[in-house]
């Protein structure tokens, strides 16, 4: 069962995390939305939570007009309405983006802040996907309400202790592990360590 005070998970948002430089999680990210877009045109929100400067408005090739750092002012209970006014619409894709500010912040989202901007934006038939790169405060509000967890990995020793740190972050965090799923991302033409040995170390 899950823990009393673990929030229960909003349906249907996805949080996309890779908390190595390099695995490719934005890369991730930004795919899966456009992919979840699909033709049917259904609303799909990305959200940025990195408080480092993001890289998902980079890969969408616009420069945001506005950011979740305007969501901050508002304390812990932002208004949908401001939430809603701090989205931008990428045109080519249909995207809806809430994108991280440009530079570096003392300090991002409070945890009840991004639970509550992430229940502004969910809705049913619609999907928001998070990407997210550290385990800050306002990324673990977003996992212990997430429908589901990506963790992105490689193929390399030190991604290899990052992951498994990271499912037993997430574990002690009480995320029911049915909710969490691991992408291994080859991002070289040669594998380090075969995919058998990965799955023996993770125990997954």
């Amino acid at each position: 069962a899950q823990p009393a005070d673990v929030p229960p998970a909003v349906q249907p948002v996805i949080t996309v995390l890779g908390l190595r430089g390099g695995v490719g999680s934005t890369t991730l990210a930004v795919n899966l939305a456009v992919a979840l877009r699909g033709r049917e045109g259904r609303r799909i929100t990305l959200v940025d939570l990195s408080d480092t400067g993001g890289h998902t408005a980079l890969h969408l090739h616009v420069k945001p007009s506005t950011t979740w750092a305007a969501l901050r002012p508002l304390g812990d209970m932002p208004d949908p309405r401001a939430v809603q006014q701090a989205l931008m619409e990428h045109e080519s894709s249909g995207l809806l983006l809430l994108a991280a500010p440009p530079l570096l912040l003392d300090e991002g989202l409070s945890k009840l802040a991004a639970q509550n901007t992430l229940r502004a934006l969910a809705a049913p038939q619609e999907f928001v996907v998070v990407d997210a790169c550290s385990l800050n405060e306002s990324v673990i509000g977003t996992l212990q309400i997430s429908s589901a967890v990506v963790i992105v990995m490689t193929d390399d020793p030190m991604s290899v202790q990052t992951t498994g740190q990271a499912l037993a972050a997430l574990a002690k965090l009480g995320l029911d592990p049915a909710r969490v799923w691991v992408a291994l991302n080859h991002v070289r033409p040669v594998f380090d360590i075969p995919l058998d040995s990965l799955q023996r170390a993770l125990k997954r």
